[in-house]
């Protein structure tokens, strides 16, 4: 198919300017909320997505709603996509195959409050990618959702008002100024970005319903990508861009491979690279200036990209004996996902842009992830644990346990917000059936 496009310029500073970035947590006392959910591409995975809070002084996980609820859809099947934004302090979890008429927003001030709205009405099309929250313009945020039905092939938009949750007509240009922060798919890799043509004289554009919306400013000589395989755009806010080859970098023969992104600085005003070990470590995070992740690499331990050679034994991330192997009924069980595709060593990194700080340090858990990065303080996940560490120069610190329960495995995302009104009516036992 030969696809025409039309390429509109606009000043994306103005727009990024803008931007609610680094938005913090309202002021008070707060607590830490965490999600439990298991999105995937597996259509015969069913499990929740639970949001809970620490019991402080049990270090304990306490339920405090039922986000959504596998039995209620279609058919089987867990959560499409989670989609979690700090710099906005919003979150978006829903299933549109399963449940088109109820997605809803998870506002981080306000968590305990349910907030649905219906994507039911779009015929057969299918959403391409997780949707993305925009700030259109100032005081109004947006989700993007992209849809694609045919044949013959179409390529639509639907942007939702987030305050109104009513529909709007706009354009796609609208993409310029969209945050994209990963972490859509939990353990999984994410799969929040959107692909990038690169032009003459470096110029990046995302390819989006017939239109070529560009992403400003070009890269220089040196940082611009070889001929081959589109390039991704893997992070987008208000104070970096990140993007990756389209393919792999071929494997070491023994150890670990790399991956080199291009970043742009926002408040510098300079595109750089990070080259992180692992020639799959494309499954990071945006939390402000930060870039989190964690090491990935192929589990053949193949020379040529993109050509696999099974081992036996395969290649097993390390502490496979300490995980889960069945089946939970609140998520599924890593290595089904990893083995004979993915090698996670449980190396975790912190970058920050502005400064050009990295930090890595190794957990010796392939089941591992950054959950969290704010006011100096990293969150990160080790199988059925969650800590906490004060991010230092060059290290983080001393580690400490915030809660381990069998349900943390299936926990991807932390924030903090007011404590729960005194009034709110906790579910009742019998709502909570994954403990039983």
């Amino acid at each position: 198919m030969t696809m025409r496009y039309h390429l509109t310029l606009l000043a994306l500073f103005s727009l990024l300017s803008a931007m609610p970035c680094g938005a913090q947590p309202a002021a008070g006392p707060l607590e830490l909320y965490l999600l439990g959910a298991c999105p995937g591409h597996e259509s015969n995975v069913r499990a929740p997505a639970i949001l809970y809070r620490v019991e402080k002084s049990a270090r304990d996980l306490e339920a405090i709603r039922v986000v959504y609820d596998p039995g209620r859809g279609r058919g089987p099947g867990s959560v499409d996509f989670v989609v979690a934004d700090s710099d906005l302090r919003m979150m978006v979890v829903g299933s549109p195959g399963a449940a088109p008429d109820h997605c809803e927003f998870i506002r981080m001030d306000a968590p305990w409050a349910g907030d649905a709205f219906d994507l039911s009405g779009a015929g057969d099309a299918s959403l391409i990618r997780p949707p993305l929250f925009s700030p259109a313009e100032a005081g109004k945020l947006l989700l993007l959702f992209d849809w694609v039905s045919g044949p013959p092939l179409t390529e639509t938009l639907t942007a939702i008002d987030v305050s109104s949750k009513q529909k709007e007509v706009r354009t796609w240009q609208v993409y310029q100024g969209a945050h994209i922060t990963g972490g859509t798919r939990g353990y999984e890799f994410s799969d929040d970005f959107r692909y990038l043509h690169q032009w003459e004289n470096g110029r990046l554009v995302m390819p989006l319903g017939g239109y070529a919306v560009e992403v400003p400013p070009p890269l220089p000589l040196g940082l611009r990508f070889e001929e081959g395989p589109v390039p991704e755009l893997v992070l987008n806010n208000g104070f970096l861009l990140a993007a990756i080859p389209g393919a792999p970098e071929p494997q070491s023969t023994s150890g670990l491979g790399k991956l080199t992104y291009r970043v742009y600085d926002r408040a510098g005003g300079a595109w750089k690279t990070l080259t992180v070990p692992g020639n799959l470590s494309r499954n990071v995070r945006a939390f402000g200036p930060w870039i989190s992740g964690m090491v990935d690499e192929d589990a053949s331990k193949h020379v040529n990209a993109g050509v696999r050679t099974n081992l036996s034994p395969p290649r097993v991330s390390p502490g496979r004996t300490e995980r889960p192997q069945e089946w939970r009924a609140t998520g599924r069980p890593i290595d089904g996902w990893l083995e004979g595709f993915y090698y996670r060593p449980g190396i975790l990194f912190l970058y920050h842009v502005p400064s050009g700080r990295y930090i890595q340090w190794d957990t010796r858990q392939g089941d591992s992830e950054i959950l969290l990065v704010e006011n100096g303080e990293v969150y990160y996940r080790v199988n059925r644990s969650i800590y906490r560490a004060t991010i230092g120069e060059n290290a983080i610190g001393k580690p400490t346990p915030i809660v381990e329960a069998d349900e943390v495995p299936d926990i991807h995302w932390v924030f903090h917000g007011p404590p729960v009104p005194a009034d709110y009516k906790l579910p009742p036992p019998t709502v909570l059936w994954w403990r039983k």
